[in-house]
């Protein structure tokens, strides 16, 4: 090989390749490496969990439905290996209560219609966030006083049917008593009075095409505003979203078929499912199905991560994958491109909520 094509290079893993055609190269004669001299992976793991779960072997066919372990890199596991396994299975509908229970979609609370297990290295980039909506909220104590007495008259003349005349009493006093106590809030009669002008005045603004608030003519004429009584009220929950980034730099061919197998499963289980049941058995046409949902763990050996975040049951949303990983396209002899990088975007299907954590265990929780 000529100088030329020899600095035409680069290294992955430890391995040089000239970017040509992509095989590996000796850096020191610039030859090709023979099947021996090139580095392979280990032999097959017998690594077993407690159950017996984890059987993984090296030859599978290059089809999403197989039901043996999928695994990157195919190197041994022990004890002392950390790794994130992902269980894929079938989506079960919350059904007629349409309700679901807060801890119905732990990974534990899952059935055992698991459809693929896929074992990949920890990413790069290993964070959680947890995040609750509020939002600000202002009333003034007019509107205040206002609010109440209508809930007051309503309460007045709910036994309107039971006796007319004692429940139309009740409601006269209770918009009485509203009037008064909205007199009050805004100064007496006088102040009620002026800011019902205001109010009338800054609607009538508008036919011209102003935009005057009852605040804007207050400041201004006496440089005071509605006192806000603003406070931060929850909202509500948000749903976890959670992206991972993995590079494949398949070392053989038994790996290069195992990393297209791990993408495929991944493209096919994500995609909506042509269906032939519904209300009325109607063909594919009509319905679509759930796409499978996916269960993700962080793992050191047989078990559960000691320390790292948990996960509830997830979509996932987004899926991409870069087929030349170092910057450039080059392949084996047989297509197989020779570094991939794969991006995964999950989301949770259902909020945390305090509940999740009545558990004790050693991690940080959700």
């Amino acid at each position: 090989m000529s100088q030329e094509r020899l600095s035409n290079s680069y290294i992955v893993n430890g391995i040089t390749y000239e970017a040509t055609y992509g095989r590996a190269i000796n850096p020191e004669t610039g030859n090709y490496l023979t099947d021996e001299e090139f580095e392979r992976p280990a032999e097959s793991i017998q690594y077993k969990t407690v159950r017996g779960r984890f059987k993984p072997k090296n030859t599978k066919k290059p089809n999403a439905k197989n039901k043996q372990i999928l695994r990157y890199p195919l190197a041994v596991l022990n004890e002392s290996t950390d790794y994130l396994h992902i269980k894929v299975l079938e989506y079960e509908p919350i059904g007629r209560g349409l309700v679901s229970d807060p801890t119905r979609r732990q990974n534990k609370k899952s059935g055992k219609s698991i459809l693929q297990d896929v074992i990949l290295p920890m990413p790069s980039n290993v964070q959680d966030g947890n995040t609750v909506s509020y939002s600000d909220s202002n009333m003034n104590t007019i509107t205040a006083s206002a609010l109440k007495n209508i809930q007051n008259f309503m309460k007045a003349g709910d036994s309107l049917t039971d006796n007319f005349n004692e429940a139309m009493g009740r409601a006269g006093n209770a918009v009485k008593k509203g009037v008064k106590e909205a007199a009050a809030s805004a100064g007496g009669v006088a102040g009620l009075q002026s800011l019902l002008s205001k109010y009338f005045a800054s609607q009538a603004i508008g036919v011209f095409g102003g935009n005057v608030s009852i605040d804007q003519i207050l400041a201004r004429e006496d440089g005071i505003i509605f006192n806000p009584n603003m406070e931060l009220l929850f909202n509500g929950p948000t749903l976890r979203g959670f992206g991972f980034s993995f590079k494949f730099t398949p070392r053989t061919k038994d790996e290069a078929e195992e990393v297209k197998t791990i993408i495929r499963v991944f493209k096919q289980y994500m995609a909506p499912k042509t269906t032939t049941s519904g209300a009325a058995s109607a063909t594919s046409v009509t319905y679509l199905g759930t796409p499978s949902v996916f269960e993700l763990s962080y793992r050191k050996g047989s078990g559960e991560h000691p320390y790292l975040n948990k996960f509830k049951q997830c979509f996932l949303e987004n899926m991409s994958v870069n087929y030349t990983g170092e910057g450039t396209y080059a392949t084996y002899e047989e297509g197989e491109p020779i570094s991939m990088i794969m991006t995964l975007q999950f989301k949770e299907i259902q909020p945390i909520y305090d509940v999740d954590y009545d558990e004790a265990d050693t991690t940080v929780g959700y």
